[in-house]
């Protein structure tokens, strides 16, 4: 089986037959010997999937039960409430560029203090208000490949830094540090909204995300493998959509379709998306609502690689923003940081 590459991990034996004799070989001059030969029949059938374990879901079985208890963390009376949605869009984690041929130096170290920096100076800004809870998506290109062949979802090569399980490492590492501080401000909501260089793996972060705070009441992780997400806050509904898609002018019905009554219960409506590296909003009217839909699209944290450059595709801000939104009056306003990676 072995021989004849049967992966054991799915087939097992179901029955067989092994028969073995003797051949004489040789010649009438050279004279005569007898050769062993053996006839070996093996049927299969598909193991039950119950008697063969899921690696990642090893994985994660290993993380629920090493997971750290939470630890209890006094915050102010939210008398004021707002949501905080951390923008953390496109940091490419994994990917490289050399500065003599793009401008700029990016790899998964840089990528892991640029990521940090981002975070840090945008909580850093919202002292003044009062948060009742904070949104942090994962995915939208916060890794930079989906495989072991370093390519894209649709399979385009990529420049990387490093081995894949490295790069999630240093991802899973810095998403951790980055909830974990998150906390010290409010309760975190993280949920998968993957890029079209991050699908499977974005998803396999947020499934460790889950397992690692899965003792933890202030952390809810949404790990449901639909592209777009919604939250209610109050009169405000986002939702959220990497934009490599769905064009920006069909997500106001989309959302009406998707969200009937949320969409009744709500006064403003918006979406956040990310995917093109560059800062843009527009505002759509939908065939069945009462005003206009504002469409962001956020800023990327990652350098510029040799595709880019050569494509000239080198003009977008790099940064990340941090929209606020209050309970009883929508969209209050946004936070941007720069990118600095020292």
């Amino acid at each position: 089986m072995r021989a004849a590459n049967v992966d054991e991990m799915v087939w097992e034996v179901d029955r067989h037959t092994i028969n073995k004799w003797d051949m004489a070989r040789g010649t009438q001059s050279d004279g005569w010997d007898a050769i062993e030969l053996w006839q070996v029949k093996v049927w299969l059938r598909r193991r039950k999937q119950s008697e063969f374990v899921d690696p990642l879901q090893k994985l994660i079985d290993g993380i629920r039960n090493a997971a750290p208890k939470p630890v209890s963390v006094k915050r102010k009376v939210n008398i004021d409430p707002h949501l905080l949605v951390l923008g953390l869009f496109d940091a490419h984690f994994g990917k490289l560029a050399w500065a003599a041929e793009t401008g700029n130096d990016y790899d998964l170290k840089i990528a892991e203090n640029v990521f940090s920096n981002a975070f840090h100076d945008l909580i850093s800004r919202i002292s003044g208000y009062q948060i009742e809870r904070i949104i942090l998506p994962i995915g939208q290109d916060f890794f930079h490949t989906d495989n072991p062949q370093n390519s894209t979802v649709n399979g385009t090569p990529q420049d990387v830094d490093g081995r894949r399980a490295k790069m999630f490492d240093v991802g899973v590492r810095a998403m951790i540090q980055c909830v974990d501080s998150a906390l010290e401000c409010a309760p975190v909501k993280v949920f998968y909204s993957p890029g079209n260089h991050d699908r499977e793996t974005s998803w396999y972060l947020t499934r460790v995300l889950d397992a690692y705070y899965h003792r933890n009441k202030d952390v809810v992780v949404d790990a449901a493998p639909t592209t777009r997400k919604y939250i209610e806050y109050g009169v405000t509904l986002l939702g959220f959509d990497h934009g490599d898609i769905v064009k920006p002018e069909k997500l106001p019905n989309i959302m009406a379709a998707e969200q009937r009554e949320a969409w009744g219960r709500v006064e403003h409506t918006e979406w956040l998306t990310g995917h093109y590296h560059k800062v843009k909003e527009q505002q759509f009217t939908s065939a069945d609502t009462h005003g206009g839909t504002v469409v962001r699209t956020l800023p990327s944290l990652s350098g510029t690689d040799a595709w880019h450059y050569r494509n000239g595709f080198v003009h977008g801000r790099r940064a990340a923003e941090a929209y606020l939104y209050s309970k009883t009056g929508g969209y209050v306003g946004h936070f941007n940081a720069n990118v600095r990676d020292s």
